[in-house]
This record gives C-alpha cells, structure tokens and sequence, in this order.
C-alpha cells in the first residue's frame, strides 16, 4: 500500500494528464456530429455476377425504328425520369434518326432500365414504362415514348398520373377501354423488369446506356460520337 501512494504521488501529474486526455477525446466523440455514409449515385447499380452474363439483347416483341433487315443494331436501355435519357432524346436522337436510322443503316430499340425507384420519386418511371408498352399492343410505341419524353419527368417533376396518360391514348387513337385494363393489370410489369435484369446482365450501369452491335457506349453522348462508331461498323 505503501508503495501504491508513494507510486501515485510520484506520476500524479503523468497521471492526470492521461484522464484529462481521454475526457477529451470520449467528450469529442460523443459531441461531434455523425458523418452520413456516402451514397453512391441513384443512376448506378451493383455488378452483376459474371455467370448471368449474356452478349445480347432479346428484342423479340419490341417496337423498333428504322429499317428491320438494318446491318448496326442499337438498343437504348433508359429510363423516363432519367435527365440524361431526355438530353440523349432531344439532343442527338434526331440527327441520329435522320443520318442513320431513316437512312436504313440503324435498327433502333428501347428498353426500360427504370433505375428512379425511390419512394420520393413515386411510381413515374415505372408506370411509363408500362404504359408505352401498353401502347405498344396498339401500333403506338414510339408516338407515347415521345409524348412522355415531352414531359420532362425527372425526381423534381414527378407530375405523371393516369390522367395524363389517359389523354396519351386518346390523343394518339388507342383504344382506351383496352389501355385502361392494360395499365390497371399491369400486364407490362414483368416486362419492365426483365428488361432491367437484361441489361444489368449485358454490363449496363447506368442510363442512358446503348448495346450497339456488342458494343455499349454510356451517356448522352453527341452525334459525332455514334458517327464515329456506327459507320466503324458499317465498314466490317
């Protein structure tokens, strides 16, 4: 005992500096704010594994533009409130429409990758979707993909209701008995789907992102930039 006090009053000081530190250092932990995790973009997903891997998009059912018997196939996976995927639309989709999809030299295809499933986005994207396949049944892809690309949906518009999509039909001479029970059936849900697996399956990550004859390009890319790879494969 003798010896513990002697001990004590010989690293007194030693001693309280060594409490006064961890006061500090429990009283910095418990006081300082909390670092949110980092949060990896909305528009990306998580690898797929290697073994569900495919070369190829089956676009068996699903409308296309341009010439059926095309020698460069390009298939779009996007999504309706994808800002990027309405930048692609208005951007380059026309001057690639005229050079090389009316020219005969492009087959072109979308298919739904809704990545924009957040409960603060609501349903949008995915009732797009559905609905321009509904449209589909009826010979009206492509004049509803347009329509909905029109609105702009994105996670701070998130406006689309059956209403509108209603209007869409009569609009552009569906017959709305037949949408209706389309949409209200979800007959295209699995569809939708399959179409995003698909694509995560081809190595898509991100929308808007092209399959183009086995080649993938990503992003809202400018014409020149399809120029270059389209006629590359016109050459082979």
């Amino acid at each position: 005992m003798t010896k513990l006090i002697a001990f004590l009053k010989q690293n007194a000081i030693s001693i309280f500096a060594f409490v006064a530190l961890g006061a500090i250092v429990w009283f910095g932990a418990a006081h300082s704010p909390i670092q949110a995790p980092v949060k990896a973009p909305e528009q990306q997903i998580s690898p797929v594994p290697s073994s569900q891997a495919i070369t190829q998009p089956d676009i068996t059912g699903f409308a296309f533009e341009g010439n059926a018997n095309a020698p460069v196939t390009i298939v779009e996976y996007g999504d309706y409130q994808c800002p990027f995927c309405m930048r692609f639309y208005e951007n380059t989709f026309p001057q690639l429409k005229t050079d090389y999809i009316d020219a005969g030299k492009v087959k072109f295809v979308w298919k739904d990758f809704v990545l924009f499933t957040q409960p603060s986005q609501g349903p949008d994207s995915q009732w797009a979707a559905e609905s321009a396949q509904c449209a589909n049944d009826q010979g009206k892809f492509f004049a509803f993909h347009g329509a909905l690309m029109a609105l702009h949906l994105d996670e701070t518009n998130p406006d689309l209701t059956m209403a509108q999509l209603n209007g869409f039909a009569q609009k552009f001479g569906l017959n709305q008995q037949t949408f209706a029970a389309c949409m209200s059936n979800h007959t295209y849900s699995n569809r939708v789907s399959a179409s995003r697996d698909e694509g995560a399956a081809l190595g898509i990550r991100a929308t808007p992102s092209f399959w183009a004859n086995g080649t993938i390009i990503e992003g809202a890319v400018p014409i020149d930039t399809f120029a270059a790879k389209i006629d590359a494969m016109l050459k082979k």
